[in-house]
Parts: C-alpha cells; structure tokens; sequence
C-alpha cells in the first residue's frame, strides 16, 4: 500500500496504483474494521473512482513520460480528458453533505441548537480545550446551527457558480476549527483536499503558476552588487 500511495501521488502507473490502493485499503478495511471511520471509507470510493479516471493526464510522471516520447517539453500539457469519474466524485461528496446535514436533523440536539456542547466534551477525541466558545448557550448554538447550514451549502449551493468559492471557504474553516477542537484522524484533512474537485481548471492552473513563480523567484540565487569604486586620487 505504501509504495502504491507513492506511485499514485506521484502519478507513475497510475490507474495501476490507484488499483493496488483500493485493494490494500479494502483489506485492511475486511481485516478489522472497528479501526475505520467515515473518512477511511471515502478515500477507499475515491480511491475506486480513480482507477477509472484520467488522473494520470497531467501533473504526473506518465504525462511527462507520454510528452518525451512524443517529442514534446516534459512538463507540456496534455489533451483534455473526459471529466465524468471527477463528476462521480463530486456527487459523492455532496451526498456524503447531504447525509450527514440530514441525520442531524433527524437528533433532537442538533434541532434545539446544543449539539456542539455535548461533542465537545467526547474526552476521548478531544484535541485541545478551547476557552469560552464551548462554555456558553449563545456561542453554542450559533456552532450548532452554522455546522447545519454549511453542510446543506456545502450539499446544494456548492453546484452554483456564483457560490461555490464561498461555500468552500466555509468549508475551509468548519473543517480546520473541527480538526484543532478534536481528533480524527484524516477525516478532515481528507475533506479539505477533497475540495480540489470543486476548483475550475483555469482557476486551478492560474494559482498552480503563481506557486511556481513563487517558489522560482524565492530560490533564485540574489546577484550580489559590486560596491562602485572610489575614484582615485587625481594626477
């Protein structure tokens, strides 16, 4: 599974990785699943839909092998790919949303507005004691219900164009205050990368060349300024 995470974050072979993935996950899942959670079954669908996906088409070795052979620089980009594995999973995540917006609807704590109370105190998961915004009806209750409303945007308006960004950026940051108050391992961090599906291309490639620029510019060698000379005395 280890080498295959690699070849497959990498992009090497990559329908095969993603196939060698899905079986280890899978047999670790059958082997005991009591040590799974809800994030481990959502990389194991992902993992799924990648061996069927175009994943390998850009930003990987196999592009840049395929570019080599064809004469091409390296890092060219390729044809475009049909989109419709990205589609499955952008319908899986939104439906993993939906489920969990529509069964805390379904408890009576979440209704009434104190179910952040009680989830804060699971010891056992807890990561670290926040002052104050755990400790009061008011600051409860505006937890509570926010969770409910970003999970229903993050299930319907994240479709909509003009809302998109948005409903991420509250994504963003329902996820990132759920991963500092508790502990669960790759779930939200899961999540979070998970939002990449979201992201239109153009904008994806615009920020991807801003990174590299960037990075080029900040390892860039500074040219070192020959301090003028002082003329000499005059004859």
């Amino acid at each position: 599974i280890f080498l295959g995470t690699i070849s497959l974050t990498l992009g090497y072979r990559t329908r095969f990785s993603a196939a060698i993935v899905f079986l280890g996950i899978c047999s670790l899942y059958h082997r005991d699943p009591l040590l799974f959670n809800s994030g481990d079954s959502f990389m194991r669908q992902v993992a799924l839909w990648l061996i069927f996906s175009s994943a390998g088409d850009a930003y990987s070795i196999d592009q840049a092998l395929r570019n080599k052979r064809a004469g091409k620089p390296w890092y060219s980009e390729g044809d475009p790919s049909s989109p419709w594995a990205q589609r499955f999973l952008q319908v899986q995540l939104a439906l993993l949303y939906a489920q969990t917006f529509w069964g805390k609807t379904d408890g009576y704590t979440w209704t009434d507005g104190t179910a952040v109370y009680y989830s804060a105190r699971l010891v056992e998961l807890r990561r670290f004691v926040i002052p104050y915004i755990f400790d009061h009806e008011w600051t409860v209750s505006i937890l509570t219900y926010s969770t409910l409303l970003i999970e229903f945007c993050l299930a319907t308006l994240v479709w909509l164009k003009p809302c998109r960004y948005w409903v991420l950026a509250a994504g963003l940051c329902f996820h990132l205050m759920i991963d500092l108050n508790m502990s669960i391992p790759q779930f939200e961090w899961l999540m979070i990368v998970s939002y990449v599906l979201f992201l239109y291309p153009e904008d994806l490639r615009k920020w991807l060349h801003y990174l590299a620029e960037i990075t080029y510019w900040r390892w860039q060698p500074v040219a070192r300024e020959t301090p003028p000379q002082s003329p000499g005395p005059s004859l």
